[in-house]
């Protein structure tokens, strides 16, 4: 198929990936990756300038969604991602991923989305809360 009627992209790698941008937003792959595991995970991030769409196609993953302010994390609380479902984090809100083996996400968020418009908050993986797993 001509690009110029249709594009399709695929990322069959590790980490994250972006695919397709247009105009003001971007739609990426995050596919399991070391640093997605929880004893490799060492900040939240917060987007100021965009929500962030998360949807899981297979495998597993766990959003862990901060109530703090600008300064502070506050309560984290685990999310576990069900298939196909959309899961919007806000702007502003402090967050972070954890994936198992095998799992591939699509992420959909503004373009300019770059660390000088996302600021990082340093944690251990002891302060995420303990959680079991579904089923």
């Amino acid at each position: 198929m001509d690009e110029r009627y249709l594009q399709i992209r695929e990322h069959t790698g590790e980490n994250y990936q972006p695919v397709v941008s247009f105009g003001e937003w971007r739609v990426a792959f995050l596919n399991t990756h070391d640093r997605f595991r929880r004893e490799n995970l060492c900040q939240l991030e917060r987007h100021l300038l965009t929500d962030e769409t998360f949807t899981l196609l297979k495998g597993w993953a766990v959003l862990y969604i901060g109530d703090g302010d600008g300064t502070q994390v506050g309560t984290i609380t685990p999310v576990f991602l069900d298939p196909y479902k959309v899961y919007n984090v806000r702007a502003g809100v402090w967050h972070a991923i954890e994936t198992g083996d095998d799992t591939s996400l699509l992420i959909t968020e503004n373009e300019n989305t770059s660390p000088e418009n996302s600021p990082k908050l340093s944690i251990s993986p002891e302060q995420l809360p303990s959680w079991k797993p579904k089923g």
